[in-house]
């Protein structure tokens, strides 16, 4: 007697081989399958060895060479074929296929090690950025580079994908994806995968917030009823505790007010499951003393505006939700090493939010007063001087993209943002 639980899982069979390809002008045309079987199986032999001498296989047993007994010598360092009567050099490619990204990882090369986990592939979009891949693509994507380094991967398989089929190629070699419907390549990247940051004295919150918004309080003159400039906004709930998430109705104004942007500009059907509001009683009177600063210093228009944003990492999203945003997080920014906020909605989802095991995605809608900007580059750490004449003078209070038509915010002030709604999607 045995228990089928202690047997171990069968291995995926590998079904589909390698193609391999030569170079004809600018197409790349298939070996006939015994040819290209051949080249495979030579191609593990010599990959395995452990030799430095150049991996070199000549023969003169391919099938369209039959009656001609011309040697061909193949380089699988270079990726070269060659002809050694003509002396003609082609090159070639091993193009792996979604089978053998899935098959070809050994236990040696388990992608569930921490090792092939820590790393995030992402791709590089319009404005100069790198989007992250979610994670099964992430995963997909990593465990056919590890199988093969140097194949072009060809894949239908990404989730993007699942309804339209684009076959696409990755080229680990040149680090570029392909589109072979439309064409367009985009650049990779394969980096460190995003972890929770280490929330040591993190955001604003709790620093001195009751003497700092009473002073400002005074300042600027609470009413007979106890509301200043820097009290909670109205419709917000009675204070339960520090940070107080509130679930907001679909169906009601408010949702329907905070959902319009994100609807016009998400670009794909989706469906909205939940809108929270975020009600963090110490963070919010220093977001409200950086507005009325500078709704005071241009003449009572602020520039707020509600953008979104997101974090790959829960952790970090409950760092933001309780402590708001952190300048010292920020490494690195096309546009400036700031904190920075999409104008719409299919920014942030290209990449950029949280997505659950369900495939659900969570993004924050946040409040941020932009003040005067101007576009931004990637060496700066707080917004250039109005006057560059006058480095040390006044400065613009944010900064953008380039673009005519801004599509993003960002700020070097923490108290310039806060996060005050969390939309749950798919």
């Amino acid at each position: 007697f045995f228990s089928l639980c202690a047997m171990p899982p069968k291995k995926k069979q590998k079904t589909c081989e390698p193609q391999w390809e030569s170079q004809d002008g600018d197409d790349w045309n298939a070996y006939p399958a015994e040819d290209s079987a051949m080249l495979e199986k030579e191609y593990q032999n010599l990959m395995a060895s452990k030799s430095k001498a150049k991996k070199l296989f000549s023969t003169t047993k391919l099938s369209f060479n039959k009656g001609y007994d011309t040697q061909y010598e193949f380089d699988f360092g270079a990726m070269t074929q060659k002809n050694c009567d003509s002396k003609t050099v082609r090159k070639i490619r091993r193009v792996a296929s979604d089978d053998d990204a899935d098959a070809g990882n050994d236990a040696s090369k388990d992608s569930s090690s921490s090792t092939d986990k820590d790393y995030q592939w992402s791709w590089k979009d319009d404005n100069g950025l790198f989007a992250p891949f979610y994670d099964e693509d992430n995963d997909f994507i990593e465990k056919a580079y590890q199988n093969d380094k140097t194949a072009i991967f060809k894949t239908t398989g990404l989730s993007f994908n699942a309804k339209h089929k684009t076959p696409y190629e990755f080229d680990f070699a040149k680090m570029t994806q392909f589109n072979t419907e439309s064409g367009n390549t985009r650049t990779l990247q394969r980096g460190a995968k995003a972890k929770a940051w280490d929330t040591t004295g993190y955001g604003i919150k709790d620093k001195s917030t009751p003497p700092v918004a009473a002073a400002a309080a005074a300042a600027s003159g609470a009413d007979s009823g106890g509301k200043s400039d820097l009290s909670p906004p109205d419709y917000w709930t009675p204070r339960k505790a520090d940070v107080d998430l509130v679930p907001i109705d679909l169906k009601s104004k408010e949702a329907t007010d905070v959902l319009k942007s994100f609807h016009a500009t998400i670009k794909r059907k989706v469906t909205v499951h939940s809108l929270t509001r975020i009600q963090n009683h110490a963070l919010w009177p220093f977001y409200a003393l950086t507005r009325k600063s500078l709704a005071d210093k241009y003449k009572g228009d602020p520039n707020e505006k509600m953008l979104f944003h997101g974090a790959r990492v829960r952790a970090n999203m409950d760092a933001i939700t309780n402590f708001g945003f952190d300048m010292r997080v920020a490494a690195t920014g096309l546009y400036g090493v700031g904190i920075y906020f999409a104008v719409n909605a299919s920014y942030s989802d290209s990449g950029y939010v949280f997505q659950n095991t369900d495939k659900s995605k969570e993004m924050f809608i946040c409040r941020v007063t932009c003040g005067k900007h101007v576009p931004g580059n990637s060496a700066l750490r707080r917004p250039p001087p109005k006057d560059p004449k006058v480095p040390t003078g006044e400065l613009y209070d944010s900064v953008t993209d380039t673009g005519k038509t801004p599509i993003m915010h960002i700020v070097f002030n923490n108290a310039q943002a806060y996060p005050e709604y969390i939309l749950k999607y798919t």
